[in-house]
């Protein structure tokens, strides 16, 4: 008789390549599902099934069928209210509810239940129309859609010109058709990785998130360890304060949680939260910077284990870098021409890099000190 624990991962793409291995290294069955059987990590998992990952009713009666123990994803939006949605009907391991995984996967959702009155949330409007934001004067400003991920439809407007004839290309990437349009912040901006246990924060870390200034909604190019703003202890006070207030809004009570934010005049502005590991390898490079592993420390934390405060305990922060290589949509890839030997790849020779936000796509990543 198999005694296994078994474990199934929503996607298998790069960004849950490192779940995958996480899960496998600890001799858990790992199940993979996708819409498409393809990804990085499709040749690590023990069993791969064509689900997609927003039909919740097919992944619950997956769920039911192989008697899966526990039900999680990294680096995915859309996979979260369906991973909270099953473990709440099958009373399996869960970090957060699903009503607030709906609440962070729908931007408009997100402003409104933080208000407009909460420090650090930012003007906005939201709309199904290019007419819709007639009334909007705010400008330049940020045009996305409402619930997409990865940067996908996200470009800077300067007028309402500009609204009306970008608005097709912002909302085709929305699952509801929707955009919301907010005041851009013209400034650094910086990435925070918090930890929730039994509602307390037991750990945030700032890092400074480097973009490619030629292309619009923030394309990341590097993350970088420690952030510069460490030096501003002020900014750093109003920094944590957001981060917990935002938790406390959201009511998260367990596990990882990322946010982007926008630093202007030393205040910090939310651009994004959402109660997962991020789909950028960051646990690497803070386990590489401190010691300290998220990614361990989750999967602990979703298998039961108790959760002490040592394990979040940063004696040093060493001066680290994680850089993505990055290649235009459509392009053929090949390694021959990068000399770095200690590069993960995404793709493998002679693929096609497929289209994301359509600009400049990630193809690989490393981490190197930065001393």
């Amino acid at each position: 008789m198999n005694t296994k624990k078994k474990i199934l991962i929503l996607g298998v793409g790069s960004a849950q390549f490192d779940l995958v291995v996480e899960c496998k290294c600890r001799g858990l069955e790992v199940h993979g599902c996708s819409n498409r059987k393809e990804g990085s990590a499709l040749a690590f998992v023990d069993k791969f099934v064509l689900i997609d990952i927003k039909d919740v009713e097919s992944v619950m009666n997956y769920v039911q069928e192989m008697n899966i123990d526990y039900v999680y994803s990294i680096g995915s939006d859309i996979a979260l209210p369906t991973i909270s949605y099953v473990n709440e009907k099958l009373n399996l391991p869960n970090f957060v509810s699903y009503e607030t995984t709906v609440i962070c996967h729908n931007k408009s959702r997100l402003r409104e239940a933080l208000g407009k009155y909460f420090e650090g949330n930012i003007p906005f409007v939201v709309g199904s129309s290019f007419e819709d934001f007639k009334h909007w004067n705010i400008f330049p400003a940020i045009m996305k859609p409402v619930d997409s991920q990865g940067q996908r439809g996200v470009l800077k407007v300067n007028n309402f010109s500009e609204i009306i004839e970008y608005f097709e290309k912002s909302s085709r990437y929305s699952q509801s058709k929707k955009v919301i349009v907010e005041k851009y912040i013209p400034s650094d901006e910086i990435s925070v990785n918090a930890y929730v246990v039994n509602g307390e924060v037991k750990f945030k870390i700032v890092s400074d998130r480097i973009v490619f200034d030629e292309y619009p909604g923030g394309l990341v190019k590097e993350h970088r360890m420690p952030s510069k703003y460490y030096k501003k202890q002020g900014v750093i006070d109003r920094i944590e304060k957001l981060v917990v207030n935002t938790i406390n809004v959201l009511r998260i009570k367990n596990g990882p949680v990322y946010f982007q934010i926008k630093i202007d005049n030393d205040m910090p502005y939310l651009i994004e939260v959402t109660p997962r590991l991020d789909g950028c390898h960051m646990w690497r490079l803070i386990s590489e910077s401190t010691g300290v592993n998220l990614l361990k420390i989750t999967v602990d934390h979703l298998m039961g284990e108790k959760i002490t405060d040592d394990v979040f305990e940063v004696r040093t922060i060493k001066p680290k870098v994680l850089k993505f290589i990055c290649m235009p949509p459509n392009s053929v890839f090949n390694t021959s021409e990068y000399d770095n030997k200690n590069v993960f790849w995404y793709y493998k020779n002679n693929e096609v890099v497929k289209e994301i936000n359509g600009y400049f796509e990630k193809i690989g990543y490393y981490i190197e000190s930065s001393e």
